[in-house]
C-alpha cells in the first residue's frame, strides 16, 4: 500500500471515529432528554397525587423521577420520608435524598434539611447545621425560611442571638402572608424583646396568624389577658383561648391553664384535661410539659401539691432539656437555670453559675435572667449593684428589656461595657 492509500485509509478510519463519537455524543444527549422528559412527567404526575393527598402513589411516581437525577423530586420524596406520607418513616433516607436535592438548589429541600436537623430526625439536634439549611433556603427564595431564620436569631439557636434582624425577618415575612412571620412578630410586639412592646400591633398580628391557623398564637394571646401585657388582664378571656389552643393538640395550652389560669373564671373546668394533657405529653419527652407538671405539683395546682413528684418531673425535664443545650441551644440551657433557680429543691448558686457561663457565651437573655436574679432575690441573696451591673451588660448587647429594668432601679447607662 502506498504513502498516499494509507494517509486516505488513515483519515476513513479518522473521520468514521468522529462520526461514531458524534453518534454516541447524540445517542447520550437523546436518552438524557428522554429521561429528562419521563422524568418530568413522573413528577408532575406525583405532585398531582401529593395535590390530592394520595401519599402512596405519588411516592412511587416520585421515586422514578428521582432515580432518573430529578431533584425536584428528591426533595419530595425525601420530605415523604421524613415525614412518613406514602412510606416507612425513614430519616436516613429522607435526609439522604433532602442533602441530594439540596446541594443542587433546591430551596425546598434545603428548608426541610434544616427543619431535620431542627428536630434531630435521625442523628440528634444540630442547630449550627440547621441555621446554614435555613439561612440558604431564606437567600434561594423559600417563602417560609424567612421566619424561621427569625427564630434563630430570636432565640440564638445555631448563631449569634440578634433580635434586630429576627424583628426584620419577621415583619418581611408578614408581608409576605406567613403565618409564621404574624405570629412571632404579634409575639416580639407582645413581649417588647426589640423595642417597647405594643399590644395593639401583638394582638392585630396574633388574631390574622390565629386565623390562619396557628394554634401557637392562640397561646400568646392567651399569655397576653392572662398577665395582662398592655391591655386589661381578662382571665375568662385568656382561658377561652388557651384552651381553644389546648384542643387543637398544642401543650401549650394546656401550660397557659395550669400556669396562667387556674383561677381563671371558666377555667376550673379544663383543668383535670389539661393535667392529664400534659402527663402524656411528658410521657413523651416534651419538656414544657415535665416542667409544667412539675410546677403544678410544687403548688397545688389541678393536682394535690406534692415536693416529692414535684422534684422527680423537675428532674425529668432536665434530663429532656440537656440535648438541646448540649447541641447548642440557650434557651435549653436558661431552662434548666430556671429549674434549678425555682425548682424542687431550689438551687440558686447553681443557676447563677449556669447563666454567667452562658452570658460568657454572649447571651444577652442570660445577662437578662442574672440581672433578674439579684434584683429580685433569688435564693435571699439581694444585690441591687450586680442587678445594675448585669442589666448594664444586657443593655449593651441590644437588649431593650434591660434598658427598662435601669429605669426602673433609677439608672439608665452611660456607657457601653
Amino acid at each position: 500500500m502506498t504513502k498516499k492509500s494509507k494517509i486516505r485509509v488513515a483519515a476513513l478510519l479518522l473521520l468514521l471515529l468522529a462520526a461514531a463519537a458524534l453518534l454516541a455524543v447524540i445517542f447520550v444527549a437523546r436518552t438524557r432528554r428522554l429521561r429528562g422528559e419521563r422524568a418530568l412527567v413522573d413528577l408532575r404526575r406525583g405532585q398531582a397525587a401529593l395535590a390530592e393527598q394520595h401519599f402512596a402513589a405519588a411516592a412511587r411516581w416520585l421515586r422514578a423521577a428521582a432515580a432518573s437525577g430529578n431533584p425536584a423530586a428528591a426533595a419530595e420524596l425525601g420530605g415523604l420520608y421524613l415525614y412518613g406520607r406514602g412510606v416507612a418513616r425513614n430519616f436516613r433516607e429522607g435526609i439522604r435524598l433532602t442533602r441530594v436535592a439540596a446541594d443542587r438548589g433546591n430551596a425546598e429541600a434545603m428548608w426541610n434539611l434544616g427543619i431535620a436537623y431542627v428536630n434531630g430526625w435521625g442523628a440528634g439536634i444540630h442547630f449550627h447545621k440547621a441555621a446554614k439549611w435555613l439561612v440558604r433556603a431564606y437567600h434561594h427564595g423559600e417563602g417560609s425560611a424567612a421566619a424561621m431564620v427569625g427564630v434563630m436569631y430570636l432565640e440564638g439557636l445555631g448563631i449569634g442571638r440578634n433580635y434586630q434582624a429576627a424583628m426584620r425577618l419577621f415583619q418581611l415575612s408578614a408581608a409576605q402572608g406567613s403565618a409564621t412571620g404574624m405570629e412571632y412578630l404579634g409575639y416580639v410586639f407582645a413581649r417588647g424583646v426589640v423595642a417597647e412592646s405594643d399590644p395593639r400591633a401583638a394582638v392585630f398580628w396574633l388574631g390574622r396568624a390565629a386565623r390562619h391557623g396557628r394554634p401557637q398564637a392562640l397561646v400568646v394571646l392567651g399569655n397576653i389577658y392572662a398577665r395582662g401585657w398592655g391591655v386589661s388582664k381578662d382571665e375568662p378571656r385568656a382561658a377561652r383561648y388557651f384552651h381553644a389552643a389546648a384542643k387543637m393538640g398544642v401543650v401549650a395550652g394546656n401550660v397557659g391553664l395550669v400556669r396562667y389560669c387556674s383561677r381563671c373564671g371558666g377555667a376550673a373546668e379544663y383543668l383535670p384535661q389539661a393535667v392529664a394533657s400534659l402527663r402524656s405529653a411528658a410521657g413523651s419527652g416534651i419538656p414544657v410539659a415535665a416542667w409544667t407538671l412539675a410546677w403544678a405539683y410544687q403548688h397545688g395546682v389541678g393536682v394535690t401539691a406534692n415536693p416529692t413528684a414535684a422534684a422527680e418531673w423537675y428532674r425529668a425535664a432536665r434530663r429532656m432539656l440537656s440535648p438541646g443545650a448540649t447541641a447548642g441551644s440557650w434557651r435549653a440551657a436558661e431552662r434548666i437555670a430556671w429549674i434549678y433557680a425555682h425548682g424542687v429543691p431550689a438551687r440558686p448558686r447553681r443557676a447563677r453559675s449556669l447563666l454567667r457561663r452562658l452570658a460568657a457565651a454572649g447571651d444577652s437573655l442570660a445577662m437578662l435572667d442574672l440581672g433578674w436574679s439579684y434584683a429580685l432575690a433569688a435564693g435571699g441573696q439581694k444585690n441591687v449593684a450586680e442587678a445594675k451591673a448585669w442589666f448594664e451588660k444586657a443593655a449593651a448587647a441590644g437588649d431593650p428589656r434591660a434598658k427598662r429594668e435601669l429605669k426602673k432601679l433609677g439608672e439608665v447607662p452611660t456607657t457601653r461595657k
